[in-house]
């Protein structure tokens, strides 16, 4: 994704996570190919973002930001590893925009 389009849908996922009304998350974890726009969304809500490591992450709010390519596969898998560390509060946000 170009820079402007990360800019725009991390603006986006703010305005998202505002109109949902959940808590700040402790720590964000972007999914394969979402990085750039979840670091922006990271640095908009001034929250850590962290890559897929459950013997590192302590953190009891997470979100993952998915995208339009994320595959159900992957989401398992990542929420299947998390599992393994202790029990966390998880939040998905998945943002679809057609470029």
């Amino acid at each position: 994704l170009s820079k402007t389009t990360s800019e725009t849908l991390a603006a986006f996922a703010v305005y998202a996570w505002i109109q949902l009304e959940w808590p700040t998350p402790d720590l964000i974890i972007p999914m394969p190919g979402f990085k750039e726009t979840a670091l922006r969304f990271a640095e908009m809500i001034q929250c850590p973002l962290a890559s897929l490591d459950p013997q590192s992450i302590e953190e009891d709010k997470i979100l993952l930001l998915l995208n339009k390519d994320s595959s159900i596969a992957e989401l398992e898998k990542t929420v299947n590893t998390l599992a393994l560390t202790s029990p966390k509060r998880g939040f998905i946000l998945s943002l679809f925009m057609p470029i």
